[in-house]
């Protein structure tokens, strides 16, 4: 689902995201269902569907938290953050992104922490906090290097 909203085709990406939905209800399996909801709120965002995305990255973030599974909650919170600031509320959005980078550090996780750094980024440079948004691009790149 995740290589069709990559490649703009969300009607694809939802068909798919569907099917994994139902197979992992299927199964009472909340681990993956959490990511399958932070796909499609991944999903929703993409089409515009803010208040979709942010209902459904809070139900992953549920998900990720109730099976323990802390890469979920790092990409739930992300999403969440994104959707945020994609509706304006960007004291909210930087709350959040706080949060997922926060969580990122802790796991080590470095490819999410890049993510989240970036999109913490940008909210800092939204909110006119060029050095705060430079501080973080510059985290993002150490932490590229491992």
């Amino acid at each position: 689902a995740l290589v069709y909203l990559a490649l703009g085709s969300l009607e694809i990406a939802r068909g798919h995201a569907a099917h994994a939905r139902e197979y992992f209800e299927l199964q009472h399996d909340d681990r993956w269902l959490a990511h399958v909801t932070e796909t499609e709120a991944q999903i929703a965002l993409g089409s515009g569907d803010l208040a979709g995305a942010i209902r459904l990255a809070l139900e992953a973030r549920t998900l990720a938290d109730s099976s323990s599974d802390r890469k979920a909650a790092v990409s739930a919170t992300l999403t969440l953050g994104r959707a945020q600031q994609a509706r304006g509320d960007l004291v909210a959005a930087e709350a959040t992104l706080s949060q997922a980078a926060e969580l990122a550090r802790s796991l080590g996780r470095r490819g999410q922490l890049q993510a989240v750094l970036g999109a913490w980024s940008e909210v800092k440079a939204e909110q006119g906090d060029l050095a705060g948004a430079y501080a973080l691009s510059r985290e993002a790149l150490d932490a590229g290097r491992g």
